[in-house]
């Protein structure tokens, strides 16, 4: 076996066999090493980077929906263009989606008279109807389709019994603090009813 000397930058390395060894021989092979890893976690990054955006994007409009909202306004949009108060003016509401995807939905209308009795459960047949006919409100779950930006209300227990167990959609347009919600097309004498209704975050 034959070993021989190598001079190189005032440092003497020694060859066997024309291959280097010591412990430059040992830098090179780390040197390597290192340099594979660097490019398997470039390539693994580009993989997961998208995924990773497209998640955090994903949870973006949840998160900004999250929270109490106070009803602005609420109205029908008929066929032709005008628009309807079905609850009056000064109706009041509340809309509130917490972080775990849990809601609560409420619009009432001011116009509604007060029990003679005074008493929750001994209204008059009129008294009950009027309350009931102004009065809009479910709880229940909820999903946001991110992506087409849609609202799903997925409704356990409403006001209105035919509705108990049935989803709502809605069209979410949000600008900041301000959120549009536009409701599935109701049936009417005049045509199919558009419901809107607009919310400004509570502070």
């Amino acid at each position: 076996m034959c070993y021989d000397l190598n001079r190189a930058g005032g440092k003497v390395y020694l060859l066997r066999g024309g291959r280097m060894t010591g412990w430059l021989a040992d830098r090179r092979r780390t040197n390597r090493a290192v340099i594979r890893i660097a490019i398997l976690l470039v390539l693994g990054g580009n993989v997961l980077a998208p995924r990773a955006f497209g998640q955090q994007q994903a949870a973006t409009l949840q998160r900004q929906l999250a929270g109490t909202w106070t009803l602005s306004s609420q109205y029908m949009k008929m066929p032709d263009g005008s628009r309807v108060e079905p609850y009056g003016p000064g109706t009041k509401g509340s809309l509130m989606l917490d972080s775990t995807g849990r809601y609560s939905f409420q619009v009432i209308g001011a116009n509604r008279p007060k029990f003679k009795s005074g008493a929750r459960r001994e209204g008059t047949p009129e008294e009950n109807a009027a309350a009931v006919f102004n009065t809009e409100t479910f709880f229940g779950t909820y999903s946001v389709n991110e992506a087409d930006h849609i609202l799903t209300l997925h409704l356990e227990r409403a006001i209105l019994p035919n509705w108990d167990g049935i989803d709502r959609t809605y069209k979410i347009i949000l600008k900041g603090d301000a959120l549009q919600l536009e409701g599935p097309p109701s049936a009417s004498s005049r045509g199919p009813m558009i419901p809107y209704t607009d919310w400004v975050r509570a502070r």
